[in-house]
């Protein structure tokens, strides 16, 4: 029974996540949040879709990319033209598997996007 609720809260948050991170084709959203001692940024535009477990991207539409940086850390998301998401962290190469460190990136983004979204 336990499992299940889990399941299920999980499925409840990750189609909330699709709904918070979904906007129209040529719409930017961009979050700025800083203070003294910390500065994040959030730029995103067309649909994206993550994956089950918060730390990765199954989707992102045509035309449509992720970008955050969290102080020095930073990271762009893409549709690639030939499928598949890939990714560019700190301006290096594309790559469309992520590491342990890397996933944990994503997942701050995630939780970030999801709280400025709560406070609108």
């Amino acid at each position: 029974m336990k499992t299940v609720v889990k399941n299920l809260k999980m499925i409840a948050v990750s189609m909330m996540l699709i709904a918070v991170a979904a906007c129209k084709n040529g719409h930017t959203t961009t979050i700025v949040e800083h203070d003294d001692n910390h500065r994040q940024k959030i730029k995103y535009s067309g649909t994206i879709v993550f994956n089950p477990t918060n730390d990765g991207i199954e989707h992102i539409s045509p035309g449509g990319y992720l970008e955050f940086e969290d102080d020095d850390r930073k990271f762009e998301a893409k549709q690639h033209t030939v499928g598949g998401i890939y990714y560019r962290f700190n301006g290096d190469s594309e790559i469309n598997v992520l590491d342990a460190d890397q996933k944990r990136l994503v997942a701050k983004a995630v939780k970030a996007i999801e709280k400025a979204n709560r406070k609108h």
